[in-house]
């Protein structure tokens, strides 16, 4: 399926939605999630993962113009067609609805269980520092100062956030219930 999420409705429902490195590149991600949640099946689990807006990469990501993005990929990360069509990076949004937060209490107010929901440090980091020592050492200092200045908030070591969802069985009902399809929908970074 190729589909703008936050306007995509599903006739179908699903057994497993994986939403990886998605929602920061939209405009509305909140309309997104509930989309896909709505398009899960009972019982249903939805996978998704997003890069940590309260974290180094998370802001730098967010304040820093597209044009920079492609910088960072061209001449640190070596990809010589970044930023074409179809190639990373894809502009970013980074909208405080797809915090690590902001989805857990999406999950919760759904009435969802929460199977995982945990920030981690990415591997984004390990490779600046065998890459770039330099901007590696910018990063870290930058991390540390702001997670002092806001008491914790700012998330110098977790870069990125994961959520595992399930959703629970709805009470009974007769006629009209969607379809049920066994398969699973996995939504990618955008092409």
């Amino acid at each position: 399926m190729v589909g703008d999420l936050e306007s995509w409705t599903s006739p179908d429902r699903y057994d497993l939605v994986v939403c990886w490195n998605v929602l920061e590149h939209l405009d509305r991600p909140a309309r997104a999630m509930k989309n896909i949640m709505e398009a899960l099946d009972e019982g249903g689990v939805l996978v998704v993962g997003c890069p940590n807006l309260y974290s180094v990469k998370g802001a730098v990501t967010k304040l820093s113009p597209h044009w920079f993005h492609v910088w960072y990929y061209r001449r640190i990360k070596g990809g010589a067609r970044a930023g074409e069509p179809g190639y990373a990076p894809f502009r970013t949004f980074l909208k405080p609805e797809s915090s690590f937060r902001s989805i857990v209490r999406m999950a919760e107010t759904s009435g969802f269980d929460l199977l995982i929901a945990q920030c981690y440090e990415g591997p984004e980091k390990e490779d600046l520092k065998r890459r770039s020592p330099l901007l590696y050492g910018i990063y870290e200092a930058v991390g540390t100062l702001a997670g002092a200045l806001t008491w914790g908030r700012f998330q110098a070591k977790a870069s990125d956030w994961a959520v595992i969802m399930r959703k629970p069985p709805a009470p009974q009902s007769t006629a009209g219930e969607p379809a049920r399809v066994d398969r699973a929908a996995s939504v990618a970074e955008p092409i």
